[in-house]
């Protein structure tokens, strides 16, 4: 009984933020199942600038247009100015919108490159990140970014250490997305 104990009043501490955090899930996918997806549309939104968000943390605002309106998105993650993800809104009123930081995207007018890169962070379950490392012209980069809701369906054989194809924004090789459908066995370029 006293481990027990033990294990409780080691993990009681936690449990308020483990419990606000699956609230905010919950209430977040429930949020967007209320909106039926033939409302839903997709806009390219770019990178633009930063906001401060409550915690002290940066928050990358993103602009997209519909109809020739400008319309903002938040995101809670850090990324570079010139970053371009799909953002999903509302059609009658873009201003719900939700960056899907899953979809990292270059427009077709964009040089980009392909380099070997190697996954060092894969965790495809609740809280979804991808980070992976790659050289090009000898300098390091490293990225990372949510996969997409279904990548362990999609891709069950993603693991980390191994390397994939990543293609890359020429004017600025951190704009980076790795190919999950692209393993490769070429060595890495340094």
């Amino acid at each position: 009984m006293k481990l027990l104990e033990k294990i409780f009043w080691k993990i009681f501490p936690f449990l308020p933020l483990i419990i606000l955090l699956s609230f905010i899930g919950i209430i977040i996918n429930y949020y967007h199942s209320l909106i039926p997806k033939e409302n839903i549309k997709e806009a390219v939104g770019v990178v633009i600038g930063y906001d401060k968000g409550g915690t002290s943390n940066r928050l990358a605002i993103l602009k997209f247009s519909v109809k020739g309106k400008k319309y903002f998105s938040r995101s809670s993650d850090d990324y570079d100015i010139g970053e371009k993800f799909i953002i999903e809104y509302e059609q009658k009123n873009p201003t719900i919108n939700q960056v899907r930081l899953d979809k990292p995207i270059f427009l077709n007018n964009e040089k980009t490159s392909f380099t070997i890169g190697i996954i060092d962070n894969y965790n495809p379950n609740y809280f979804r990140e991808i980070s992976f490392i790659y050289f090009v012209d000898g300098k390091q980069y490293r990225q990372s970014y949510k996969p997409i809701e279904n990548s362990k369906t999609e891709y069950p054989n993603v693991k980390e250490a191994r390397k994939y194809i990543v293609k890359f924004w020429d004017e600025n090789p951190k704009r980076s997305i790795i190919l999950l459908n692209k393993p490769t066995t070429k060595y890495l370029k340094i």
